[in-house]
């Protein structure tokens, strides 16, 4: 093995080095990307549950209401 070689052997590792750096570094990045998208979709699951558990209270208020109104139609 002379010089030249060792020399190419040294610089393919460098660029193999690199290269999963720069690997490394993008799917930090996507994993940070998808990290703020799963937070973001979390914020708006639990807003929708409130929501929902706002919605089914009034549903069942105005279900309540409606069923005194009948019985009190129905007794008069």
């Amino acid at each position: 093995m002379g010089s030249d070689d060792i020399r190419q052997f040294q610089t393919e590792d460098i660029t193999d080095v690199s290269t999963a750096k720069l690997a490394l570094r993008w799917a930090l990045e996507k994993l940070r990307q998808e990290d703020e998208e799963v937070q973001r979709l979390t914020a708006r699951l639990i807003s929708k549950e409130e929501e929902a558990s706002r919605l089914s209270k009034e549903l069942a208020r105005t279900a309540a209401e409606s069923l005194n109104e009948k019985e009190i139609t129905t007794k008069t």
